[in-house]
């Protein structure tokens, strides 16, 4: 599931309100690719999957 990183920054946001990730740090782990990422023109597009598992922090559930 890939989302831009504010929309990824959110989902953090709502899984833990109270962390310290930001939106820079999510930027830094794709363009150093320690997550997947997507850079499509101008935005660029998390992984949130990857985060996920690079955190080792559930941040969305998987649907069925």
């Amino acid at each position: 599931m890939y989302r831009t990183i504010e929309k990824t920054h959110a989902l953090l946001r709502q899984a833990d309100p109270e962390t310290a990730i930001t939106k820079y740090f999510i930027r830094k782990l794709a363009a150093e690719g320690k997550i997947h990422a997507l850079n499509i023109e101008k935005k660029i597009l998390i992984d949130v999957i990857s985060l996920q598992n690079f955190l080792g922090f559930t941040i969305v559930k998987k649907e069925n």
